[in-house]
């Protein structure tokens, strides 16, 4: 959960004891939410979108100052700016966990070091992926990453923390073997990384809505 604070500068009329910037021009409104607007679309990247918004906070002067349709414009563009963001996330956790060709096409909006630190984390996941032991401080290491720097950047790209994304993408796997091969239960979820097939039923079911042992003989 986390809050928005957007300063408001208007008021009806200036106290003298106030420590905040204010003004009680009500001209420029319209050109204030303008600019908040714009402001909240080139701090995109900053806003913390892998968590639910659950607050905004209107202060600084007398936020009523501003009429309804000013405060339902500044909020719709907030909802959009904060969805946007959360659909980007989205293209990208699905693009790295279905690990399908062309998956890079998720990644346009990133700059360039952020595609290459993601093309080179799904590498280190895929190289990893059946080791069971497989800490986040040692995928962390790999990358040259603390494992809260790791956590920090890959939660702010895909919206997923790095063990979310190597669960999910252990079961994207396991669930492709189940379906083209002829391997166990017990041989896949070893291939992917799972040390108790019991566990891995439990997530594979959470995941899927199946038991691996029943998937096989799902109507497709």
């Amino acid at each position: 959960m986390t809050g928005l604070y957007i300063h408001i500068p208007f008021c009806a009329s200036r106290c003298v004891y106030c420590g905040f910037y204010s003004t009680t021009l009500p001209a420029l409104r319209d050109a204030y939410v303008d600019a908040l607007c714009q402001e909240l679309m080139l701090r995109a990247e900053e806003l913390p979108a892998d968590e639910a918004l659950t607050t905004i906070y209107l202060g600084g002067g007398t936020p009523s100052q501003l009429t309804t349709d000013q405060l339902d414009r500044l909020f719709s563009y907030i909802y959009k700016v904060y969805r946007k963001k959360l659909q980007k996330q989205k293209a990208v956790a699905r693009g790295f966990i279905e690990n399908k060709e062309g998956w890079a096409a998720e990644l346009n909006h990133l700059d360039e070091s952020d595609r290459y630190f993601m093309d080179r984390f799904k590498k280190k996941i895929l190289e990893n992926m059946g080791n069971a032991d497989m800490k986040m401080d040692d995928l962390g290491a790999q990358m040259l990453l603390s494992k809260v720097q790791l956590y920090r950047k890959v939660k702010a790209m895909t919206g997923k923390t790095p063990a979310e994304l190597l669960k999910e993408m252990r079961l994207q796997r396991a669930y492709t073997l189940l379906m083209q091969t002829d391997k166990t239960v017990a041989e896949v979820s070893a291939e992917v990384g799972f040390a108790l097939p019991g566990y891995f039923s439990s997530c594979f079911k959470k995941q899927y809505g199946v038991l691996p042992t029943d998937l096989r003989h799902k109507p497709v």
